[in-house]
């Protein structure tokens, strides 16, 4: 038997008009029997017209429980797939791995949210693929992260940049050191030292046991030089930036045929000293001649170049330098300063030239000088 809704439909649809209230009382006795509707009605049948299939109550709108099933378990497991691999990524070794293939949820949850885009409901499909999306971002993100911070990727990142393009035969250590200049310069030369590596250098003193560093070692290290020369018994080379902004300058004495190092100076690896191009004097004769230059015996007896700065601020040229001449006393660090302006008038000095010495951090003064002093 039909419902009331499903029988009143199938009149409407046989007689062509909705049923009175007599013939719905009348349908009530029947129990709604589609069967009744053609007696109830009072309407003859037309041979020609068929009977309209009694419906199936059970068949109308309810899905199977196959299909439904079909619709919610493979979301489900596309959702667990990305968690899963997500977790391998964090708590394992074999991150690439388990990056990739929670890219590979990605494209299986894209594929279902595709195939499933025109039904009405997909709304585990969509949370399916937005997780997926998620765990592929955090899993490569954190792949990313321990790859570019790792041990192995420092040194594979950082080592060959110490290692420059030398000719072996040239730096075999059983052979004595060439005398040919090209065997010592690179047209192509890129700077490449650090006040540190500077300071790392073994410079050779008659006043101790050190040996000071093989040239075969330096081009090793730091590569072939942007300038070099020899005179005598003696090597220079020199290494510069494009600006020649920041130089290194080192001085080999030749010694049973092997080049030693036997002096080096650099500038223009920091700019902790600023300068000031338009600067206007405020440098009277009596600032100047209090100025106390150190002593040979005690460094510290000389102005602080902080005092002075802070006077007469900032100057309008400054180099810092560091230079080790192999006398025993090891690496000196020292500053120039130049006040100039020779626009000033009578009553202010229009150049005034300083120099400075490092100790323990702190810059002294060892000489000064001033126009026409």
């Amino acid at each position: 038997m039909a419902t009331k809704e499903e029988w009143t439909s199938l009149f409407e649809t046989v007689v062509g008009r909705k049923p009175s209230p007599q013939e719905f009382m009348k349908a009530k006795e029947t129990g709604f029997d589609p069967t009744k509707i053609i007696e109830i009605s009072g309407t003859k049948q037309d041979s020609n017209v068929q009977q309209p299939p009694k419906p199936s109550v059970g068949s109308v709108g309810v899905p199977s429980d196959k299909k439904d099933k079909e619709k919610i378990v493979l979301p489900i497991i596309s959702l667990v797939l990305s968690g899963l691999f997500l977790l391998l990524t964090l708590l394992t070794p074999w991150k690439l791995i388990f990056t990739s293939l929670a890219l590979l949820s990605v494209i299986i949850a894209m594929v279902l949210l595709i195939a499933n885009w025109k039904k009405p409901k997909k709304r585990l499909t969509l949370i399916a693929f937005a997780v997926s999306i998620l765990a592929f971002a955090v899993s490569l993100g954190v792949t990313a992260y321990t790859t570019f911070n790792s041990d192995w990727f420092k040194t594979v990142s950082k080592e060959p940049d110490r290692d420059k393009d030398t000719d072996q035969e040239d730096l075999d250590d059983d052979e004595e050191d060439s005398t040919d200049i090209n065997d010592y310069i690179d047209k192509d030369y890129k700077f490449d030292w650090s006040e540190s590596d500077f300071l790392s250098l073994n410079v050779y003193s008659v006043s101790s046991d050190k040996s000071g560093d093989k040239v075969k070692d330096i081009l090793k290290t730091y590569g072939k030089a942007s300038e070099a020369r020899i005179s005598d018994n003696n090597l220079y080379l020199t290494y510069k930036d494009n600006n020649n902004s920041k130089i290194v300058d080192l001085a080999f004495s030749r010694r049973d045929g092997i080049y030693t190092l036997a002096y080096a100076h650099a500038y223009g690896f920091t700019d902790n000293i600023k300068t000031d191009s338009n600067y206007k004097s405020t440098w009277k004769q009596s600032d100047f001649d209090d100025l106390k230059e150190a002593s040979s015996s005690d460094l510290t007896a000389g102005s602080k170049w902080t005092d002075i700065q802070k006077k007469f601020g900032n100057p309008e040229s400054a180099v810092e330098s560091i230079s080790n001449y192999g006398n025993g006393d090891g690496f000196e660090k020292t500053l120039d300063v130049t006040y100039s302006d020779y626009s000033a008038s009578g009553d202010y000095l229009s150049y005034v030239s300083l120099d400075f010495k490092e100790e323990d951090g702190v810059y002294y003064l060892t000489h000064k000088y001033a126009n026409g002093d």
